[in-house]
C-alpha cells in the first residue's frame, strides 16, 4: 500500500517537474484559457501545447471543457 502511494506521488512530481508544463499551470491559475491563449502566452507550438496538456489531464491536474 505504501509503496502505491509512493509510486503514484513519483509520477505526480515526474508530471510536475517540466518546466513548459509548470508556465502553463502558472497561466491557468489566473483562470480558464483557451489552447490558443496558451499558445499565444507560452510561445510553444500547438502540437507542443496539446501534448502537456495531455499529460496534465492523464494526471488529473487539468481538464477541458468541449
Amino acid at each position: 500500500m505504501f509503496n502505491k502511494v509512493l509510486r503514484q506521488h513519483a509520477e505526480l512530481l515526474k508530471v510536475l517537474a517540466n518546466p513548459k508544463r509548470l508556465e502553463v499551470l502558472y497561466l491557468l491559475r489566473q483562470g480558464e484559457l483557451t489552447v490558443s491563449d496558451i499558445e499565444l502566452a507560452t510561445g510553444m507550438r500547438q502540437a507542443n501545447l496539446s501534448q502537456h496538456l495531455m499529460v496534465l489531464r492523464n494526471a488529473g491536474i487539468v481538464s477541458s471543457k468541449h
